[in-house]
Order: C-alpha cells, then structure tokens, then sequence
C-alpha cells in the first residue's frame, strides 16, 4: 500500500468520525427540542385545567355567592374604596332543544318574533363535484328548485344563541307575555366589578 493511500484513507475515516460527531450532536438537539415540546404540552394542559377550574370558581363568586350576600343585605350596588363599583345585572339566558325547535320557531312567528328565525340553505358536493358545484352558485338564487338534479338541499332554521338571549332578556324585563317552557328559561343574577385598578 503505497503512503499516500494510506493517508487518505486516515483523511476519510476522520472526516466519516466529524460527520458521525456532527450528526450525534444533531440529533442529541432535536432530543433535547422534542423533551422541550412534550414538557410545554403538559404545561399548557395543566395551564388550561387551571384556567378552567378558575373560571369556574369566578363563575361561582359572581353568580352566587356575591349576589346571595349582597340580596341579604339589601343592596344591588355598591362602590368600593378603590374607586371600582359592584353592581348586580340580571342575566337571562335560554336555549332550544333539537326536539323543540319546530314548534318553538312556530311560536316566534305566530307571535310576532318570526324576525328572530333564520334558515340556513346548503348543498353538500361529494370529492371531485367542483364543476356542479361552481354551476349549482350560479343557478342557486333563481333556479335551485328546477335545477338540483337530485342534490340533497338541507334548510335548517335556527334562532342564533346571542340572538335569542337577547330576545329573551326583552321579553322578561317587559313581562308582557308568558314565554314558553321550550325556550328553556334561565334567569340568574350576576356580580359586575367595573373599573378595578
């Protein structure tokens, strides 16, 4: 073996052990990141449970247990020594259940709230209906009932949630007429703190 074989020989097994070192070191860091990712996971799930259980516990303060002492004592405001203000809001809320929707839509209409009703009209296109579906928008506005070909059009009504909230907390603070038990009633009373410092 003449010398100068042997020396690139040498000269390739060193640069192999530099690219073996370099990518150990690669990987060792992509470990370490991988450590890093898993470790932030489990504290943003432990974050979260937090901020759950919190709110859970403000909801409690506020809805129960601050509008409870301060019904006992008479009051429904009441300023405190930082410059912020306590007051009690009433809070009315409400919901439809699937079942009920159709005879509850019935009854907003028949009673003048048919505004609140709101219907919401799809096609659903399967993988690779592109052109149909580009054509179905175009002849959608004028022609959908001639021009389905046998496309499944859903047409659901809704009353959106903010909506009926709203509704609901009018049509209680004028009492002017019985709402009904399908709109699931749900009055409470609620802390409001405005103006911490």
């Amino acid at each position: 073996m003449a010398d100068n074989d042997f020396l690139s020989m040498i000269e390739e097994d060193s640069s192999t052990g530099s690219k073996l070192n370099l990518l150990d070191a690669e990987l060792h860091t992509v470990a370490e990141f991988v450590n890093e990712l898993a470790s932030l996971d489990t504290k943003i799930e432990l974050l979260d449970e937090e901020l759950k259980t919190t709110k859970a516990i403000r909801h409690k303060v506020a809805t129960e247990k601050l509008p409870a002492l301060l019904m006992e004592l008479g009051l429904t405001e009441m300023k405190m020594d930082d410059g912020s203000q306590l007051t009690m809001q009433q809070v009315v809320k409400g919901s439809i259940k699937v079942g009920d929707r159709p005879a509850a839509h019935d009854w907003l209409r028949e009673n003048g709230h048919g505004d609140l009703v709101k219907h919401i009209v799809s096609v659903s296109f399967g993988a690779g209906e592109d052109e149909v579906a580009e054509a179905t928008k175009a002849l959608l506005s004028s022609h959908l009932a001639e021009n389905t070909d046998g496309l499944q059009v859903e047409d659901k009504e809704t009353v959106h949630n903010q909506t009926l909230n709203a509704w609901l907390k009018k049509q209680v603070e004028s009492g002017e007429e019985e709402i009904p038990a399908f709109f699931n009633l749900f009055i409470t009373q609620e802390a409001k703190l405005k103006g911490v410092k």
